[in-house]
Order: structure tokens, then sequence, then C-alpha cells
């Protein structure tokens, strides 16, 4: 707040818990800079503009592409200190209910910031064992189904033949796997560029909607 800048894009951390630094961003309203959130937002500030996945769509088709191959126990894997874990688990939960699908807690595992670097390896056999009963896991995003990928083939499961998985981002990770893992694209170049020019339509004087992309599966994957 005590430099002379013009605008301010922003990628939340945390943002599905409160936030302590919410006051700054107060702050830098009142000083009329124009902030852009992208990738995630903070609820609570509740007229700011961003640019975000629509996550909950994408946690729907991903388990919807499970059911499609005949999945009907689908587990999941999620963060749970970020909207974007939290918007998937709703669309993949909103899915199976659809579907009449049963619903199992202990399929359903969660992780977070602190954790993520060590809970497939310190809590690896619980976690597999959690998801024994399941044919199919809709994984957060490509690091953890890697990870999961791993620790379910170090126990005695084929990937995909026991358990298939599925995932988000459509990384370098899923691509140079030895196990294919159908992912969701991530279309960051446009992510970033749509942020950047509303933005600079804030700079202006423009008034600028938030907005959601849409995850789309590769070809191969379809």
């Amino acid at each position: 707040m005590q430099r002379p800048i013009d605008g301010l894009i922003v990628e939340g951390t945390k943002s599905a818990l409160p936030n302590p630094n919410i006051s700054f961003y107060y702050e830098i309203e009142k000083l009329g800079i124009p902030v852009v959130f992208f990738n995630g937002y903070y609820p609570v500030m509740q007229n700011c503009t961003y640019v975000v996945m629509n996550d909950k769509r994408g946690g729907r088709d991903a388990a919807d592409y499970l059911i499609q191959n005949g999945h009907t126990r689908i587990g999941g894997f999620f963060k749970s200190d970020d909207m974007q874990g939290l918007e998937r688990y709703a669309g993949y939960m909103q899915c199976l209910i659809e579907n009449h699908l049963p619903i199992n807690d202990e399929w359903i595992i969660w992780f977070n910031s602190e954790n993520r670097s060590y809970i497939l390896t310190d809590e690896a056999d619980r976690i597999v064992k959690s998801l024994g009963d399941c044919t199919a896991v809709v994984c957060y995003n490509d690091e953890i189904a890697i990870k999961l990928v791993n620790a379910l083939r170090q126990s005695g499961y084929r990937v995909p033949e026991d358990k298939e998985l599925i995932s988000f981002d459509r990384s370098m990770l899923s691509e140079i796997s030895a196990v294919h893992i159908p992912s969701l694209s991530h279309p960051k170049e446009m992510l970033g560029s749509v942020a950047a020019r509303k933005l600079i339509g804030k700079m202006h004087g423009k008034k600028e909607e938030s907005v959601r992309l849409e995850w789309v599966f590769s070809h191969k994957d379809k």
C-alpha cells in the first residue's frame, strides 16, 4: 500500500478459510486501487471481480466420466482449504446424488496446504485402505493423482484396471506419468489473459463482471 501501483492481480491462498488479511484488501479498495482475483477469491468480499474456473461443473463432469465408464463406487480426493477443492467436491457429490449412487465418507479423502507434500507417504496405508471398496477416484489435481497411483500400485492394485482415476489440470505430470490419467484441461494462458484484460478495464474506469471458465476434456480422454 506504500507503493504507487495502478492495479493488482491476486491469486488468493486458503480461500475456503477466513482470511486474517481481509482488512488490507478493504484498505486497498479505499485507496481506489482496482483488484482482480484469479483462480480463487475470498467470498466475504462480495463485490470483488474474479476470474476462476467453473470447479463445481468440473467436479460433476469428472464424476460423470467415471460413471459413463461403468463405475458406481466412486471416491474423491480433495483439498479442504481452498474454494477450488470445495467446489470440485460439491460437483462430485451432486453427480453421485443425481445418479442415485452410494456416498460413503470413508471414500472421501481431504488434504490441505500443510500436509499435501507428505499425506500420501505418511498416511498412504490408511488412505489406500479407505479407498479399498472404490473402483474409481476423482482427484483434486495431477500431483495428487500421480501420488495416489504410486500408493495404490505399491499396495498391489492395478491402475486403471482395479481403480480408475481422473484428475484436473492436464499438466506435464499427467503427460509423463507411467499410467495414463484422464485429466480435465486448465486454460492457463486464457485465465491469465482474461484477468489482465479485466484489470486494465477497471484501471480505465470500466465496470468489469466476474467470469467462470470451463474445464474441458482432451479428445483422447473422451
